[in-house]
């Protein structure tokens, strides 16, 4: 090469272009291959339906890292080079971001999803009730169905400054959403550089797996929300030596811990955080230590009353303990659930997501393949780099709001993992940020190249938002299952009892009565809405005249509205259907001159079978009557919070000679047995079956049901005569006139 080099002044000149030229050509040679590997990875990791598509990925990913490696080897040690952007571009470039992060959370908020969540109508009203009851929720919050305080709060602002309407309050999330993910630039840009924290930006305002958490989904968005002025202001205190920003850090790291239950792993955090940054820099730590005093104080202030609570209760919250792995860690007798939550953990990124409806759709991974590919790259680059102030605080967000999830009984669970979003986000935008500063430099005297390479990686990153917009609007939004995953039919049920005309009645079974989604949609018009007890009908005569009846009834109570229209002759039924095009729902409507027309008194119970009630280790019945059939699902049931023992005695006649089958179903953990003239299994199991040959007449029959704690009970009677091909509830009229109580076996 020396002899070559000194051949000439030509050939001289002739050298230096080539090496010029050549040393950043191979360099971003290198990197295309770390990519290219990558992307193979990714291919394979996706394939999750098969076993040995993970351990090729894997290997192809490992490849991909090595390259990544070699490529950026020299930008160890410090920000990427070039990485100033002039603060006119900074500016113009995140006024865009936030237009594009407010798009994502914005866009179809009143078409997605078709009804409205339980959690978010007992929010809902939770801010009404703050409005116009004067209700204040404090500690007593924690015990709330939706164990949370701050919540209540924001949403009685919202409804205060905008309305209450359903249709003005499905923004409410995707506010929520949208200034959790624009605080967190604050937040990127105190870590890194300007150009690390636009591309943090855009990867988390178009991460589906965050913008979804702003279209009516319960309001995990809290976690990023508080997360982002906490460690904003914490930070800037740090910089600047003020510690009233301290302060303001404090009060919202303490408020947060009244918010959603993945928010209390974030104290742990801010623990490596101050750890980290005394052994990063002693002397400049001391310099923070007036920032973090005050920080810390404010916080446990605020967080005073929240640790008392927790002392008096035995536990860090409600729900914390209703969903922790360690019970099935003790049922299983090893740490096997602990791995298996740790394997569904790493596999929600790139590979399969999280199960739930609510926030995916059929198990699809929870990043895009761009997105993915730049996240295990940035990992992997950041694991090498972990002293180095962004890398690390990425990794250890990643780690500790994983925590949540878990040591939960879904390791992958999307809503308790939303907190690493953002430490997500900014892994995927290390890598990419890193290159495109050595691109700078190493094409310096190219432009023309680099520009190419610039408008490819600006491709990419359109990939990546199309990828995310076509994944949630044009697939997870029309997927029947997510769409009807919403209290569907308790949204249906809610917005026609408020359309209904003034003069009507409604009777709502268990599943409907007293829910939240259908009393925030009738808020506060309650008084027109009853339990429905099939063993007292409602009498005509008990409400002004000219009032009309509706009866609601799901899909499972079928038997009820056969009995409930022979009980209101000339009542109009409806059906509707769910998402799946399935008859979900049914409405049968009296109207005010059809109930006129009843004679005094009706309509009343004539047949039936009596029941016996008891609580299991009870000494005596709490109630006895007579029920008109055995349609019983969810809380239709008296005391059903109880474990219960029920014992229903009666006659019925059959129609026919012949076999017949009687089935009686119930729900998992309750137990039933019957007999047919004293025939049948002596013994309890779920969900029995007696076949009996029968003569034409009348004949005893005896049903005994029992539940355990659980909060749900479903029994319900079935039979097929002989002759028939299916099975249907044994009706009202084949049982044997009230008042004849049958004697027991």
């Amino acid at each position: 090469m020396n002899g070559l080099a000194q051949s000439g002044p030509g050939v001289n000149k002739v050298f230096r272009l080539f090496v010029r030229y050549n040393k950043p050509v191979k360099k971003f040679q290198i990197l295309l291959g770390a990519l290219i590997a990558a992307g193979a990875g990714q291919f394979f990791l996706a394939q999750a339906g098969q076993a040995w598509t993970l351990w090729v990925g894997a290997c192809f990913y490992g490849l991909g890292l090595a390259l990544l490696s070699k490529a950026l080897q020299q930008a160890r040690g410090g920000n990427p080079p070039n990485a100033e952007i002039h603060p006119k571009d900074e500016i113009s470039l995140f006024l865009f971001l936030t237009v594009l992060t407010i798009f994502f959370r914005v866009y179809g908020a009143n078409k997605f999803p078709d009804g409205i969540f339980a959690d978010r109508a007992e929010v809902a009203l939770g801010g009404l009730r703050i409005l116009n009851e004067h209700w204040r929720p404090f500690l007593e919050g924690l015990s709330q169905h939706v164990p949370e305080v701050c919540i209540y709060y924001l949403a009685a602002g919202w409804i205060k400054l905008f309305g209450s309407s359903p249709e003005v309050f499905s923004y409410f999330d995707a506010v929520l959403s949208a200034l959790g993910v624009l605080g967190f630039y604050w937040v990127f840009r105190q870590w890194s550089n300007a150009r690390t924290a636009l591309l943090a930006l855009f990867f988390l305002a178009v991460m589906r797996w965050n913008f979804e958490f702003g279209h009516q989904i319960y309001y995990q968005c809290q976690t990023v929300f508080f997360m982002a002025p906490a460690l904003g202001f914490l930070f800037h205190s740090l910089r600047k030596k003020r510690w009233p920003f301290a302060a303001l850090a404090g009060l919202f790291a303490s408020l947060g811990l009244y918010s959603y239950q993945a928010f209390k792993a974030f104290p742990l955090f801010l623990i490596l955080a101050m750890a980290y940054e005394f052994l990063k820099d002693r002397r400049e730590f001391q310099g923070q230590e007036r920032s973090w005093a005050v920080f810390w104080l404010v916080f446990f202030l605020g967080a005073s009353p929240l640790l008392g609570w927790m002392m008096d209760q035995g536990k860090i919250g409600r729900r914390e303990a209703e969903v922790s792995v360690f019970s099935r860690v003790e049922e299983a007798g090893s740490a096997a659930p602990l791995w298996r939550n740790l394997k569904d953990a790493a596999f929600m990124f790139n590979r399969r997501g999280d199960i739930n409806s609510q926030s995916n759709f059929k198990s699809h991974r929870m990043l895009d393949d761009v997105s993915g590919v730049f996240f295990v790259l940035g990992a992997g680059w950041a694991f090498r780099r972990f002293k180095e102030r962004a890398f690390f605080y990425a990794l250890a967000g990643l780690g500790v709001m994983s925590l949540p999830s878990l040591l939960s009984i879904n390791g992958g669970h999307a809503g308790r993992m939303l907190g690493t979003t953002p430490f997500t986000a900014l892994l995927c935008a290390l890598p990419v940020s890193e290159s495109w500063g050595q691109g700078a430099v190493l094409l310096k005297k190219n432009p023309l190249l680099f520009r190419a390479l610039e408008g490819a990686g600006m491709g990419l990153l359109a990939v990546a938002a199309f990828l995310n917009f076509h994944l949630y609007f044009q697939e997870q939004a029309v997927d029947p299952h997510c769409r009807g995953d919403f209290s569907w039919a308790e949204t249906t049920v809610g917005r026609a009892i408020a359309r209904a005309e003034p003069k009507t009645e409604f009777f709502l079974p268990s599943r409907f009565y007293d829910h939240p989604t259908i009393k925030f949609l009738t808020y506060p018009h309650w008084e027109k809405m009853h339990p429905l007890d099939l063993s007292h009908p409602p009498q005509p005569s008990s409400y002004p005249k000219g009032t009309s009846f509706a009866f609601w009834e799901e899909k499972y109570n079928i038997g009820a509205l056969d009995f409930l229209t022979q009980c209101y002759p000339g009542g109009k039924v409806d059906a509707f259907q769910d998402t799946l095009n399935q008859t979900a729902l049914y409405r049968c409507q009296a109207a005010a001159g059809s109930l006129g027309a009843l004679k005094p008194g009706f309509p009343r119970l004539q047949r039936g079978l009596y029941g016996v009630y008891q609580v299991s280790g009870g000494e005596k019945p709490f109630l006895e009557r007579w029920d008109p059939m055995i349609n019983f699902t969810f809380r239709d049931l008296p005391e059903t919070s109880a474990p219960l023992k029920i014992h229903w005695t009666g006659r019925f006649r059959a129609p026919r000679k012949g076999d017949y089958v009687f089935q009686v179903a119930v729900w998992g953990g309750q137990q039933a047995r019957i007999f047919v003239d004293g025939s049948g299994g002596k013994t309890f199991t779920f969900s029995p079956s007696l076949p009996i040959t029968l003569n034409v007449g009348w004949h005893r029959l005896e049903l005994d049901f029992q539940k355990g704690l659980y909060p749900i009970a479903s029994v319900n009677l079935f039979w097929r005569p002989p002759h028939e091909e299916h099975y249907e509830f044994m009706p009202n009229q084949a049982f044997g006139p009230i008042g004849e109580k049958i004697s027991s076996r």
